[in-house]
C-alpha cells in the first residue's frame, strides 16, 4: 500500500512539472508596426513567453526581406539609440525554449526627406520618375515656362499616372500628341511632410 502511495505521489509530482510548462507564445499580434523619428531612441519588446524562458535572437531586414543584421543580445527588449533612416526597416524577434519557437515582426518606420532616385526620358514625350521616403511621396510634375514653372496636369495635353510600392512611388508622365513645341525644361517633384525633393531634365531635341 505504501509502494502504491509512493508511486502516485511520484506520477503527480511529474505530471504537476510538466502541466507548467509551454512552448512560446506571442502575447499580442505577430506584426507590430512602430513609428521612431530621427534621432531619438526606442525600445522593441517581443513579448512572448514560455516555460522554461525562452532565449531570443533579433534579426533585421529590408523592407523586401534581404537579411541585413543579425543582434548579438539574447534579451526579450531590443533599444534602438540615436534612431536614423537607416534603421527602419523589418524587425524579427524569435523565442525559442525545448517546446518550441515563436517570431514577433515589428515593422519600424522613420520619416525621411524624399530622394528621386531616377528622372529620365524612356522615349519621346514619355518621362519616368522614381522617389522614395517615409511618409511615401507624392510626385508632382511642372515644366519651364520662362522664369516660371507650370503645373502639368492629366488631361487632353498630359497623361499621368502613379504606382506606390512600401516606400517608393513610381511616377509616369506621358505627353499627347507631343510636338516640337513640347521641348523644354520639365521638373519632378517628390514631397512628403518631412520636406520635398526635385529634379530637372531636358527634353530638347528628342521631339523634332
Amino acid at each position: 500500500m505504501k509502494e502504491l502511495k509512493l508511486h502516485l505521489l511520484i506520477v503527480f509530482l511529474v505530471l504537476s512539472c510538466c502541466v507548467s510548462e509551454a512552448p512560446p507564445k506571442a502575447k499580442r499580434k505577430n506584426i507590430l508596426e512602430v513609428k521612431l523619428k530621427q534621432g531619438e531612441n526606442g525600445n522593441l519588446h517581443c513579448n512572448i513567453t514560455g516555460d522554461p524562458h525562452p532565449t531570443y535572437t533579433w534579426e533585421k531586414y529590408t523592407y523586401w526581406w534581404k537579411k541585413v543584421k543579425v543582434f548579438p543580445t539574447k534579451k526579450e527588449v531590443l533599444r534602438l539609440e540615436n534612431v536614423n533612416s537607416a534603421d527602419a526597416g523589418i524587425y524579427l524577434c524569435t523565442a525559442e525554449n525545448r517546446l518550441g519557437k515563436a517570431g514577433h515582426r515589428f515593422v519600424v518606420r522613420v520619416p525621411t526627406t524624399p530622394e528621386i532616385i531616377r528622372f529620365e526620358v524612356l522615349e519621346a514625350g514619355h518621362m519616368y520618375c522614381q522617389a522614395k521616403g517615409y511618409p511615401v511621396p507624392d510626385i508632382t510634375w511642372e515644366k519651364a515656362t520662362g522664369s516660371q514653372w507650370i503645373p502639368l496636369e492629366s488631361g487632353v495635353k498630359y497623361s499621368s499616372e502613379f504606382i506606390r510600392k512600401k516606400t517608393m512611388i513610381l511616377g509616369y508622365l506621358a505627353i499627347l500628341s507631343p510636338s516640337p513645341e513640347d521641348q523644354g525644361i520639365y521638373r519632378c517633384s517628390a514631397e512628403n511632410s518631412v520636406g520635398v525633393a526635385k529634379k530637372d531634365i531636358s527634353l530638347n531635341g528628342q521631339l523634332i
